[in-house]
């Protein structure tokens, strides 16, 4: 009686377990994915996070963000700075567009932060820029900037691997090592992604204006989120 009470037990123990990790992951999952993470210069000493969603977040819980300027290894992210998200959507593509803005940074400071609850923890260098603005003559400090246009999907490959190996964002994913700071900001002058006029670059391809985007933001997030990006 004993042995079999025990093995009922066990098997009790080991649904809950199941049960939890199931419904855990389900839990997850229902939460939307933060992708084309994208950061940019809000002068003098402030910064705009932005991202996009396939889903609308289901509460106001989930639409976050968080800052913080302390290792999230060795402190987690949420006891940072939690940031005011605003979301928009375009019609009916299936896309949300969420924004938030940083409370005034300090220069050359490390900052982690978290767009979205499930989403990755990305870092950057806080800039520079108030000094810049009030500066002037041979002993002020220099902008060191990239600036380009015409920059595409299907034949800037090579272009896109240039911009990466200059602001140190070649590899791929969130957790790489921070961004070089000797480049303070990107210029994307326009012709971004060609996605109005690819049927006529492309033909007969002709996809979604936003599922170009999406392609386009998949090959640049690894500078967007680490290089402010306008």
């Amino acid at each position: 009686l004993f042995t079999k009470l025990t093995a009922s037990l066990m098997a009790l123990f080991w649904f809950l377990v199941t049960s939890l990790c199931f419904w855990s992951r389900i839990s997850l999952s229902a939460i939307p994915f933060s992708t084309q993470v994208h950061i940019a210069l809000v002068p003098p000493s402030q910064v705009s996070i932005s991202w996009v969603t396939a889903e609308p977040y289901a509460n106001n819980t989930d639409a976050v963000a968080y800052i913080s300027s302390t290792d999230p290894k060795k402190q987690n992210i949420h006891n940072g700075v939690r940031l005011s998200v605003v979301t928009q959507s375009n019609g009916g593509i299936g896309r949300y567009y969420h924004h938030c803005i940083t409370p005034p940074l300090t220069p050359s400071l490390r900052y982690y932060y978290q767009p979205g609850s499930n989403a990755s923890i990305y870092s950057f260098i806080a800039r520079e820029t108030s000094s810049h603005a009030q500066s002037s003559g041979p002993d002020a400090p220099l902008v060191r900037f990239l600036a380009y246009g015409d920059l595409g999907v299907s034949n800037s490959n090579q272009t896109i691997a240039l911009i990466k190996n200059l602001t140190n964002t070649a590899a791929s994913n969130s957790s790489d090592p921070v961004a070089s700071d000797e480049i303070d900001f990107i210029l994307h002058f326009g012709d971004i992604a060609y996605a109005d006029d690819h049927d006529v670059v492309f033909p007969p391809s002709n996809p979604e204006y936003a599922q170009i985007y999406d392609e386009f933001g998949a090959k640049m997030e690894p500078i967007w989120s680490k290089i402010p990006y306008m």
